[in-house]
């Protein structure tokens, strides 16, 4: 008998263990968290994915869903039995419970997201206040090239870096300045774009200088936008202090940094795990938008289906929302899923896998 070989396709292997029922969906997307985890809380985040956390939270609200959903259905199927208002309490009382426990998965969205994306922050400010520095110390390597030479980093440099388990996407720029140079000007340009989208902004002030044009460039950049503020050379003579920055951003938050030294180094790892916000890693997560937006839309089908009760509007009107609420979370599992959605899906993956 003679057999052909072929390149497997992209996620093939996981991709035949859910279409074969060993795995949901959730946890074939934890595979690829798996082989993408930045760092070992990451990693354990996605393993507990991989082994059905999610799965079995989402199964539980189902299971409750349904037998509320078949409570009601009795009574259409059988209308000499009437139901009466303890049961329709008890289905009040249910949708309520569950409705918590998906809210409970969509406030998770944005730490999962972090998790496995890392949260995006911007170094910025003038040439030569340290940012090449501070990248270099996140990333515990020569990763940036260090000069007096102002406009040494013309262009974004990225590098994703492990603060207490959480990783953080660092985005180096150019230093924000007046500059002739077209190449620079496009670095420059970079940087302001970088600012504007990122999920954190550490703003760097060289405190050896006293503020300028090119300083006030940067604070203009910082306007309602959640930023560390760093007032960095510490070790050298004072010429700007952290009430100079107050001043400007009377909000925001100033730390005083050497990277020579180290002083302020600490202070600055705790003040960004304090932004992030304390993460229980054995939680459920939201792993992406399409999860999340399954997840709301669910949750809407729950609180029409309260409403109806509530209004004594038709317990007909309840079970098709209940059904709709069912479906979303079907859809999230893979039990009801277009054959795009999965193809989708499993092109993000390595070649095997």
């Amino acid at each position: 008998m003679l057999f052909r070989s072929r390149p497997a396709e992209r996620g093939e292997f996981t991709k035949r263990a859910f279409l074969n029922g060993r795995i949901d969906l959730t946890q074939a997307q934890a595979v690829l968290d798996v082989i993408q985890a930045k760092t070992a809380a990451a990693l354990t985040v996605a393993q507990n994915q991989l082994a059905g956390k999610t799965s079995a939270t989402i199964g539980e609200i189902r299971r409750a869903i349904l037998n509320s959903a078949a409570h009601i259905e009795a009574t259409i199927d059988f209308p000499e039995d009437d139901l009466d208002d303890v049961i329709l309490a008890e289905v009040d009382e249910n949708i309520s419970a569950q409705l918590a426990k998906l809210d409970d998965l969509l406030k998770n969205q944005t730490v999962g997201k972090i998790l496995r994306e890392g949260l995006e922050t911007a170094i910025i400010g003038k040439p030569n206040v340290g940012k090449s520095s501070l990248l270099n110390f996140f990333a515990r390597t020569e990763r940036a090239i260090v000069t007096d030479i102002p406009g040494t980093t013309r262009d974004s440099i990225e590098e994703f870096v492990n603060v207490g388990g959480i990783p953080l996407k660092i985005i180096d720029t150019a230093g924000i300045r007046n500059s002739g140079d077209a190449v620079e000007q496009i670095g420059i340009a970079r940087a302001r774009n970088c600012a504007r989208r990122a999920e954190l902004i550490l703003a760097l002030f060289d405190g050896s200088r006293p503020l300028d044009d090119e300083d006030e460039e940067i604070f203009k950049l910082l306007s309602d936008r959640d930023a560390l503020i760093l007032l960095t050379k510490i070790d050298l003579p004072h010429v700007m202090t952290a009430d100079d920055i107050a001043k400007k951003i009377p909000a925001a938050q100033v730390i005083e940094l050497s990277l020579k030294s180290g002083a302020g180094t600490e202070k600055l790892l705790t003040a960004i795990g304090e932004r992030v916000g304390t993460i229980d890693f054995e939680m459920s997560f939201v792993r992406d938008e399409r999860e999340a937006e399954l997840l709301r839309r669910a949750a809407n089908h729950l609180r029409e289906a309260q409403q109806t009760i509530r209004l004594n509007i038709g317990v007909d009107f309840v079970s098709i929302d209940l059904r709709a609420a069912l479906e979303c979370l079907s859809e999230l599992t893979g039990e009801s899923v277009g054959e795009d959605v999965i193809n989708e899906i499993f092109s993000k993956f390595c070649i095997g896998k």
